[in-house]
């Protein structure tokens, strides 16, 4: 197909769907031009030495069978392209949503609507929802008066953090959002964050997904939702600068999730060396995610050692999260190809990939910061009958009082080395300033870097401020979870004067690869 015929074409769809307050996905004229490809027209018509007259014929006939095509399709809503079809019919079936997502979407769990309530000039819509036992997914939209639409994204406020920015949306305004069963029992995973200006958000939504006029909020659900309704309730009080009170009850019927639900129980349990109980206790297939929950205790002996050295992880509530480990496995297929895994992925979007993790512990019973009870879902599986789940080591989670005394005047000479366990820190260098410096630091560790404070010679902590702190990391190693961090971190009051500094380590998370244990698994119907 001709490049110019291809742009209009594509401005054509994009003009029809301004008209319908829509943005075309590539995936919508990727289907169009594929059912283009295969008309008869397009195969048939002699292209070598056609006459002036013959292409505009040829031009005008593809264009008149383009706008019967279109009629068709917004008339019977069926084509030949199931992507083309399935963007119709769903906002859940285009690309930058997860293929779990998708998926569920194309298989029919998802359900339109037109619930709204309007205050101040301004209706709030929401048109489609899609849920299942782990997961909820709305789209809605943001209306004036006149029929214009707002962004949808104005309810929120947006943030970009890190070194190659990511949009994050924290509530705002005392806007609020959650999702209740019919019992008014709110089952919404949510946590309360500090944002960089110092303010304080009741709740994260780091999944607001904008897409043209409208924008998606997906929701993780506590544990399983068993309940057959759920409701999400929309609390607006502010939006676009405009005050008012935007109140909305959506039901969600979740009969059709629940009966394409399949919990498999499996209860195998395994004690490390290092004296952990893991109890691989389930595995669930549901419409959008393929779901593991694990359970790890230390032992009592363990436990003793540990209660000796810090009785504040197992006594005090409020620091049960010091005595924080991850379970790392990866669940083989019948070939051995790996088809989940917990290692840290490049892209949310390939098989394998870990989607969502949950602490459970809460919810399943009081923490006494020794026991760990957690689901992690993955995108689902497709076809797989028998696996098997493969235990690769122990990343905890250390809390600790360890010095490292840097000598800067040998900097120059040699870089400076830390090692503990299978952590390792590497002082490169220091960019000077007037008042404050930038230290440059590797380290080799699993999951996460080390927490430390910086102290001068007479035992000062030297501000380390989130401004202007930069990193980036590599993978070294898959199985082991280990990976490269370079950072650069600002310290206030490290000036050429300083003879030397103390790297005051206070957490510092270690890889125990010492296990030995394989569970087989049989999802066949």
């Amino acid at each position: 197909m001709s490049n110019s015929l291809d742009q209009k074409i594509d401005q054509w769809l994009k003009e029809e769907a301004a008209h319908r307050n829509e943005r075309v996905p590539e995936s919508f004229h990727a289907g169009f031009i594929q059912i283009l490809d295969n008309l008869p027209e397009h195969k048939e018509l002699p292209a070598p030495k056609a006459s002036r007259t013959q292409a505009v014929i040829k031009k005008k006939l593809l264009a008149f069978a383009s706008v019967a095509i279109l009629l068709i399709i917004f008339a019977v809503g069926t084509v030949v392209s199931p992507v083309f079809a399935d963007w119709v019919h769903s906002f859940f079936y285009r690309p930058g949503l997860d293929k779990g997502l998708q998926t569920a979407a194309q298989q029919g769990f998802s359900r339109t609507s037109q619930a709204s309530v309007t205050d101040q000039g301004i209706t709030v819509t929401v048109k489609e929802v899609l849920a299942d036992t782990k997961r909820l997914i709305m789209t809605y939209n943001l209306q004036k008066a006149d029929g214009s639409l707002l962004d949808p994204t104005t309810i929120f406020e947006r943030v970009d953090l890190g070194p190659n920015p990511s949009t994050f949306y924290y509530t705002k305004d005392g806007n609020d959002f959650y999702i209740t069963t019919d019992e008014g029992k709110i089952i919404t995973q949510k946590s309360a964050y500090m944002l960089p200006s110092g303010r304080m958000a009741k709740q994260s939504f780091r999944r607001v997904l904008p897409h043209g006029d409208y924008a998606d909020l997906l929701f993780d659900l506590k544990e399983h939702a068993s309940a057959k309704q759920l409701y999400v309730n929309i609390l607006l009080k502010k939006v676009n600068g405009v005050e008012g009170s935007w109140k909305l009850k959506v039901p969600v019927n979740l009969e059709k999730s629940i009966a394409a639900t399949k919990r498999i129980p499996i209860d195998a349990t395994y004690t490390t060396p290092s004296g952990l109980d893991i109890q691989l206790n389930s595995i669930t297939l549901s419409p959008t995610l393929t779901t593991l929950a694990l359970q790890s205790e230390w032992t009592h002996e363990r436990k003793q050692e540990l209660e000796a050295k810090h009785p504040e992880f197992f006594h005090d509530y409020s620091k049960k999260w010091l005595n924080q480990r991850w379970v790392q496995y990866d669940v083989l297929d019948e070939s051995g190809k790996v088809v989940m895994s917990t290692a840290l992925p490049s892209s949310a979007e390939g098989n394998g990939i870990l989607v969502e993790d949950h602490d459970d512990t809460s919810t399943s019973r009081p923490s006494d910061g020794n026991t760990s009870i957690v689901s992690q879902s993955f995108l689902p599986l497709v076809s797989q009958k028998n696996l098997r789940f493969v235990l690769k080591g122990i990343a905890q989670y250390e809390r600790l009082n360890l010095d490292w005394k840097i000598d800067l005047r040998d900097l120059d000479k040699k870089n400076q080395t830390f090692t503990y366990k299978s952590f390792q820190s590497t002082l490169t260098g220091i960019h000077y300033g007037e008042n404050s410096s930038t230290l440059e630091l590797v380290e080799e560790t699993t999951l996460m870097g080390a927490g430390f404070d910086v102290l001068d010679e007479s035992g000062r902590i030297l501000p380390t401020p989130n401004e202007g702190l930069q990193g980036e990391w590599e993978t070294l190693d898959p199985e082991t979870r280990k990976r490269r961090l370079k950072l650069q971190i600002p310290v206030q009051g490290l000036t050429k004067e300083t003879k030397s500094i103390t790297l005051r380590f206070t957490s510092i998370v270690t890889y125990d690869p010492n296990v030995n244990w394989q569970v087989p698994i049989s999802i066949a119907p």
